[in-house]
């Protein structure tokens, strides 16, 4: 009896957290877009100077991309770069790799 009641608990557990990771996506989509590479879906933010040499900022280990637009740096970069910010695997919009760990 216990085994089936714990069963039925991480199912209900399973099917509210799918149902709370959609409410969540479709409230908060991405901002910039997301580049299907051959690693992954890799979720990019660009701003700056489109023509100028890039800049890839990358964001630390409890950090999405999003953080880098409104950091001052971003400010003081984006008339001399082409600012790329990705989400690392696991991060953000960009989803962790099959098989490997989320660092």
């Amino acid at each position: 009896m216990r085994r089936w009641l714990l069963a039925g608990g991480l199912a209900l557990g399973a099917v509210l957290t799918a149902l709370r990771t959609r409410h969540h996506e479709r409230r908060y989509p991405p901002h910039g877009r997301v580049l299907d590479l051959a690693e992954g879906p890799t979720h990019v933010i660009e701003g700056g100077a489109g023509e100028a040499p890039p800049v890839v900022l990358i964001h630390g280990s409890d950090g999405v991309a999003l953080d880098w637009p409104v950091s001052p740096l971003w400010d003081a970069l984006a008339g001399h770069a082409h600012l790329i910010a990705p989400d690392r695997p696991g991060h953000g919009h960009t989803p962790a790799r099959p098989g490997t760990p989320v660092t």
